[in-house]
């Protein structure tokens, strides 16, 4: 959101004696996709910056994130992807909700990325959810006693 009211400060704002040629040059394709699909103006710059703005992020991370990550940090990491809060995980891991957030800094880290939302998109990228099926099915559903395994 508030890239949104970014935006829109800078769109409304008007530098003096703009060179109008050029300017037309790049606005006229936008007007005409923006009015192709009933949208205005601001909204389809707006999208396509930000769209261009997340393309060009460079983003180094290990090749494969998942098998760098402890037994403790796949469940952390698990639970993360299958959108658990981190006091939720802290109660189903029965650990403290500090341990959570670093076990979440920590893989974050290992994986080379920011957010959370990276995470689940790295996981992704590299083909782990089936992984994070089996660790979440072991997690959720813990066999009974008596049970062989």
């Amino acid at each position: 959101m508030a890239w949104k009211r970014f935006w829109d400060r800078l769109m409304h704002r008007r530098a003096p004696q703009q060179a109008e040629p050029a300017g037309d040059e790049l606005l006229r394709p936008l007007r005409k996709l923006a009015k192709d699909q009933g949208r205005t103006l601001d909204d389809v710059t707006y999208e396509l910056l930000a769209h261009s703005l997340v393309q060009q992020v460079p983003v180094r991370r290990p090749e494969r994130c998942w098998p760098t990550l402890s037994h403790r940090e796949q469940d952390v990491a698990a639970l993360v992807y299958a959108g658990y809060t981190p006091s939720q995980i802290a109660q189903l891991l029965n650990v403290s909700l500090e341990t959570v957030r670093t076990h979440v800094q920590r893989i974050l880290r290992r994986c080379g990325v920011h957010s959370k939302v990276e995470l689940c998109i790295a996981l992704e990228q590299e083909g782990a959810e089936q992984r994070i099926r089996w660790r979440l099915e072991e997690l959720l559903n813990p066999p009974g006693p008596g049970a062989k395994g």
